[in-house]
This record gives structure tokens, sequence and C-alpha cells, in this order.
């Protein structure tokens, strides 16, 4: 597992919507160097987090620290320079994708907001390096769903931010992208990034991850290491029957356990 030291961590954190807590003590580190995978149920406060640990949803209780700073102390464009978020569901607006990628320069521009060559030459670079050269001049809405999440996350990488949070990055990309996108995240952590990536494939994550934290009931359940994940741990988190698997590099793999005959058929009908 890759070492480094403290770049985002929270503290106590309680967080959530009008009168719902969605939140609860949560206290977490992201370290330099390390790609962190945050897995847990639908509705276990996973993007709720992301929002938290950015700054865009206010805490109810407790601190966010950038290194040695509370983050709530900084303002927009400083926080911006240091935290890049990929999030789930984004707003679409009428441009083109190299447009939406240059926004990603907006906290490195002068006061005057004029944009130089080098701004340039890093959104063409940050298209390139996910595979969305080729997609530059196409307008966002013409853009499928996996086209859609390599654009923002070329405006993330465009920001050079050395914190990077993704929510659900992977989810409509192919196996090959998806591929890429691992590949791309683990080269950011081994630079010294800290990386925290939302992700539903179990499998790909411990492949992939050098540590797995999950959400359940908005509290943390366990932050481990992948060799430490096991079908019973899963099982508990998911209140889901798993089968252990063992890939040839040896990280444990794992499947859907068979449904008994109770179950069976009771969750979904037609």
């Amino acid at each position: 597992m890759n070492t480094g030291h403290p770049l985002l961590s929270a503290h106590a954190l309680r967080a959530g919507y009008g009168g719902t807590v969605v939140l609860e003590r949560i206290d977490l580190t992201l370290v330099s160097g390390e790609l962190t995978a945050l897995i847990g149920p639908n509705g276990s406060g996973k993007s709720t987090l992301i929002r938290c640990l950015c700054g865009e949803l206010p805490l109810l209780e407790g601190e966010l620290r950038l290194e040695d700073a509370p983050l709530s102390r900084l303002n927009v464009k400083t926080r911006a320079r240091r935290v890049a978020v990929v999030p789930q569901r984004p707003e679409m607006p009428d441009i083109t994708a190299q447009d939406m990628v240059l926004m990603g320069r907006s906290p490195h521009l002068p006061w005057h907001g004029m944009i130089s060559p080098q701004d340039r030459e890093k959104t063409a670079a940050a298209l390139h390096s996910t595979g969305a050269a080729l997609l530059a001049e196409r307008p966002l809405c013409t853009l499928s769903g996996g086209e859609f999440q390599r654009v923002m996350l070329a405006r993330a990488l465009a920001q050079e931010a050395d914190i990077l949070l993704l929510d659900e990055p992977a989810s409509a990309m192919d196996p090959a992208r998806q591929l890429d996108l691992f590949g791309m995240l683990a080269a950011r952590a081994a630079q010294g990034n800290a990386v925290l990536a939302v992700l539903h494939d179990i499998n790909a994550a411990l492949l992939y991850c050098d540590r797995i934290v999950a959400l359940r009931d908005g509290h943390i359940f366990f932050s481990l290491s992948p060799y430490q994940i096991s079908a019973s741990i899963l099982q508990s988190l998911f209140e889901t029957p798993f089968v252990e698997l063992r890939h040839p590099c040896g990280l444990p793999q794992f499947s859907l356990g068979p449904l008994s005959p109770a179950s069976s058929g009771s969750r979904f009908r037609v």
C-alpha cells in the first residue's frame, strides 16, 4: 500500500439535508500517494460525503482540514486549486467538450480572466490523457454517458489539484475505458495525489485501489486494505451473500452468492 502524508481530513463529520442527517461521526483521512475506493449500499451517503469533502455541502458538525488549515477558511478559488471533483450527475451546459475542460483552468486564471496558451495546452493534455481528444469540438449534448465522464475527468485533471474526488467515474464506461481510468488514477496517486473514487464494482476496487472504505447507514463501516476483505465482511455490508474467489495476482475477488429459496424472485417482480 502506498503511504504518504495527510492531505484532507474529516473529523467527527456530521452532515445532511434540511432536518435529515445523512452522515454521522465520520472520521476519514485522504493520504498522498493513495487511491481509495468508497463503497457501500445505495443511499449510504457516498455522494453526500463527496459533497462535504470538497466544501460544497456545509457541515452540521465536525471539521474538514486541508493539511493544516480548516477547509472552511479557504475561499472557493483556493479550494479549487487543491481539490477537484468529478460529480455523478453534473449539469450539461450548451458548450463543447473543450470548453468544459477549459473551465477546469478557472482557479489558475489571473484576476482579468484571460486564458493563456499554457491554459489551452493543459486543456489539450487533459483531454488526451483521458482519451477524449477527438471529442474536443463536440457539443456536450451529443456525447454518450461514457464520453461525457471522460470529459468531466479531463476537466478535473486540467484543474491540477492534488486531491481528486470522483463520484462513480466508471459507471458508464466499457471495460477497456475502465481499465484506462484505473490506470490513470493509479498513476495520479503514484505522483503524490490523494484520490477517492465512489465505486460500485467491488472487484475493480479490490484490484486497483490501495484502500477500501465502506459506508453503511451514514457511518464508516470499515476501512481496510483489499487483502483484508472477505465474503463475510461484504455480506455484512450489503446484506447479500457473496462467494470468495481468487485472482491470479493473489487479490480476493467476489461473486454474488446463490439466492435462498425464500428470497428467490422476491426482490424484483414483473
